[in-house]
């Protein structure tokens, strides 16, 4: 792929969505869903790919239930077993905290799938799992709040991983 061919993918996708969008001198766009999440999209030509990119969450919420570790890990291994290694991927960034989610992708998946679509699931994925971590951080036990029980202390580490 070549930097003209990421441009016009870049502007059918701005119209599909009724915005105008262009890369930065870097390879950046940056727009933002829902008014307040921000996604960015990176153009790297040289290596035919287009990386999508979103903080998820500050940080995971604590307690972290078990389902949801599982669902999290489940995502980190997804380009290993689906879409030919072009599906969305979650992590942490080790120095803030954050939960990240970012998608590469492939020449030859841009190739077969138009931007939008792949934007649109991405964007899909990146909402459903923001407001899954936010649920999580809001989940009670009985009638105290996971934060009421942290701080009194009657956590051990298998608890508070639901194990």
């Amino acid at each position: 792929m070549t930097e003209n061919d990421h441009g016009a993918l870049l502007e059918k996708l701005g119209k599909d969505l009724g915005l105008e969008l262009k890369w930065d001198e870097e390879g950046l766009c940056e727009l933002t869903l829902e008014e307040d999440i921000p996604v960015s999209l990176k153009s790297c030509p040289e290596d035919g790919i287009i990386i999508l990119s979103s903080v998820v969450a500050e940080d995971l919420p604590d307690p972290c239930d078990y389902p949801l570790v599982l669902d999290l890990l489940s995502m980190a291994l997804g380009p290993c077993v689906r879409d030919g290694g072009n599906s969305p991927v979650v992590g942490r960034d080790p120095d803030t905290g954050m939960v990240v989610i970012y998608q590469v992708v492939t020449a030859s998946r841009l190739a077969q799938t138009p931007l939008t679509e792949i934007f649109n699931d991405f964007a899909e994925v990146l909402v459903s799992l923001g407001a899954g971590l936010e649920s999580a951080g809001e989940a009670t036990i009985g009638e105290k709040t996971a934060d009421d029980i942290a701080e009194s202390g009657g956590f051990t580490g298998a608890t508070r991983l639901g194990v």
